[in-house]
Formats: structure tokens, C-alpha cells, sequence
């Protein structure tokens, strides 16, 4: 299963103080919220700045000297938090959206990298169920505002996003 469901599909999801905000003053409360949801998970959003998608939950907890991935998972559970690998999938898709929105395509990130593009239009389209034309277009405001409802969901999300 996807999160198209409930990520990334046009600001249905948004909170009702969110809903009725426009502009500014939405972009503002939005990166204030995602910044403070990132808190608890800085170490991890280090390790995920290259968006390196080659990085996996075994890699993640040896680098973040976890015994083993069980002890990272029942880390983020014990903070509210999804699952390993769709929270990285939600973080990787939002990052990809802020490169967007800085004026710089997708194909033009991944070649900047030594990345193979196809991979990650591919990683879009098995995250979220839509294709990067489609996503892209969606605004980075909402689909950042999607990605912490998600994120800060109930324990119905985190099974959908454990079902990926």
C-alpha cells in the first residue's frame, strides 16, 4: 500500500487551524510544525539529508549505534512515530518537493549526485502512488502539511504506512 492515500493529495488532510489559512501565514505555521515534529528525529534527518535511497532501516541503526533495527523501531514507536521506512519515504518525498520548489527539476538533483533518475520517479510513484509530474504539482506547503498529519496520525495511519 501507497500513502496517496493520505500524503501528497492536495491539502485534504490538513488540520482544521491549517484548513482556513492562505499564503504566508500558512507557509509559516506549516514549517513551524514540520520543524518541530523533525526535532525528536534529528539524528535520523541527518542521515537522510542525501536522500540516499540505498539507505535502509539495517543501515540506519548501525550508524546510529542501535543493537539491532527492532531497537530503532520500538525507538520511534515509544515516540509516536510510523515505522522506519515509510517515515523516511515521507521525509525523502518532502525534501525531493522542497528541491522542486527551489527551481530545480528532479532529473537535474539526481544527475548533480551521480544519481540514476529513473530511481527515484520510480521511489515516487511506489511511495505515494502518483507520478512526480503529479506530486510536483501539488505545492510544497500542502504536501508538507500532509506529511505531518501522517506523521502525528493515529495508530490507523501507521498501520497503512506499515503496510507499504
Amino acid at each position: 500500500m501507497t500513502f496517496s492515500s493520505h500524503l501528497l493529495v492536495g491539502g485534504n488532510a490538513l488540520r482544521p487551524q491549517r484548513a482556513c489559512l492562505r499564503g504566508s501565514e500558512k507557509r509559516e505555521i506549516v514549517d513551524s510544525e514540520w520543524i518541530s515534529l523533525l526535532a525528536p528525529i534529528v539524528t535520523l534527518t541527518s542521515l537522510w539529508s542525501s536522500v540516499d535511497l540505498r539507505l535502509g532501516v539495517r543501515a540506519a541503526a548501525q550508524r546510529l549505534s542501535y543493537s539491532s533495527t527492532a531497537e530503532l523501531q520500538r525507538w520511534l514507536r515509544s515516540h509516536d512515530l510510523p515505522p522506519y521506512q515509510p517515515l523516511r519515504d515521507v521525509y525523502y518525498v518532502v525534501r525531493l518537493c522542497e528541491e522542486a520548489a527551489s527551481g530545480q527539476s528532479l532529473a537535474a538533483w539526481c544527475l548533480s549526485r551521480g544519481r540514476d533518475p529513473a530511481s527515484y520517479y520510480r521511489f515516487i510513484q511506489r511511495a505515494c502512488g502518483k507520478s512526480w509530474g503529479e506530486i510536483s504539482q501539488i505545492g510544497l506547503v500542502d504536501q508538507k502539511a500532509e506529511a505531518i498529519d501522517l506523521i502525528r496520525g493515529g495508530s490507523n495511519e501507521r498501520s497503512d504506512l506499515a503496510a507499504m
